[in-house]
C-alpha cells in the first residue's frame, strides 16, 4: 500500500505560530493541502493518508493537559485521514492515547500504525537502555518498569514481547513499527509477537495496574 503521512505538527517540534501556520497550509481554505492530499487518494496515486502523533520528552508537556488532543483533532477536521501514526503515546508503560485520540480515531474510523512499542529502546532492555523516549527516564517510568519485569519473570514472558503483543492487541492498530538495524532483529521481532503469553500475565497487569483497565490485550475481549 502506498500512503502518505504528514510528519510531525506537534508541540516540542514546532512553536504555536508555526504550527498555525501548518495548520493553514492543510486548510481548504488556506493552503489547499488537505485537498490536494485527498485528490492523490481519489486519483489512486496513493492508498492512504495518515499523521503523527507523537509523545515523547521534548513534547510530553503538551499531553499533561488536552493541548496535544486537540491539535489531533483539529487535524482530522482539516483531512480526511485513514490513520494516525502513534508514537509513544499507546504503549505498555504509556496508554494517554485512551483519553481522546483511541477514542477519536474509533469514532471516525482512523486506524492506527503503532509506532515506537519498545520506547525508544527502554522496553527492549532496561537494563542497557540509555533513554526513555528519547530523554531520561523518571523515577516513575523506573519504578514501573521494574514492577512489569517482576510479572514478566513470574510467566517467563520476555519484556519486549508483552510491549509488542501490547500494541498489536488494540483493534484499531493496522501496523506496528518496532524498528530494526539488521535481518536479526526483523526476525527477532517476529519471536516477539508471536511469543506464547497466557491471558493471566494481562489480567495481573491489569490487577496491579500496571496497565490500565480499559486497554484491549491479546486473547481477551
Amino acid at each position: 500500500m502506498n500512503s502518505l503521512t504528514i510528519h510531525d505538527i506537534d508541540f516540542g517540534y514546532h512553536n504555536a505560530d508555526q504550527i498555525e501556520e501548518h495548520l493553514h497550509q492543510l486548510d481548504r481554505s488556506g493552503g489547499g493541502g488537505a485537498e490536494r492530499l485527498e485528490d492523490l487518494r481519489k486519483r489512486g496515486l496513493i492508498d492512504a493518508i495518515g499523521c503523527g502523533c507523537n509523545l515523547e520528552a521534548r513534547n510530553a508537556h503538551s499531553w499533561d493537559d488536552d493541548a496535544h488532543e486537540k491539535l489531533c483533532e483539529r487535524i482530522a477536521d482539516l483531512v480526511d485521514l485513514d490513520f494516525f501514526v502513534v508514537a509513544g503515546a499507546y504503549t505498555l508503560l504509556e496508554t494517554r492515547a485512551l483519553r481522546r485520540i483511541i477514542p477519536m480515531c474509533r469514532e471516525r474510523g482512523i486506524g492506527i500504525v503503532a509506532a515506537t512499542p519498545f520506547a525508544g529502546g527502554w522496553l527492549a532492555d532496561p537494563e542497557r537502555a540509555t533513554t526513555y523516549m528519547y530523554g531520561s527516564a523518571s523515577d516513575t517510568i523506573r519504578g514501573k518498569t521494574k514492577r512489569i519485569q517482576r510479572v514478566c519473570k513470574q510467566y517467563d514472558v520476555p519484556l519486549p514481547a508483552a510491549a509488542l503483543q501490547f500494541q498489536l492487541a488494540c483493534p484499531l492498530v493496522a501496523a506496528v513499527i518496532p524498528g530494526a538495524k539488521s535481518p536479526e532483529e526483523v526476525t527477532g521481532n517476529y519471536r516477539l509477537a508471536n511469543q506464547e503469553i497466557p491471558d493471566s500475565f494481562w489480567s495481573d497487569l491489569k490487577r496491579l495496574r500496571l496497565l490500565d483497565p480499559n486497554a484491549d490485550v491479546p486473547n481477551q475481549a
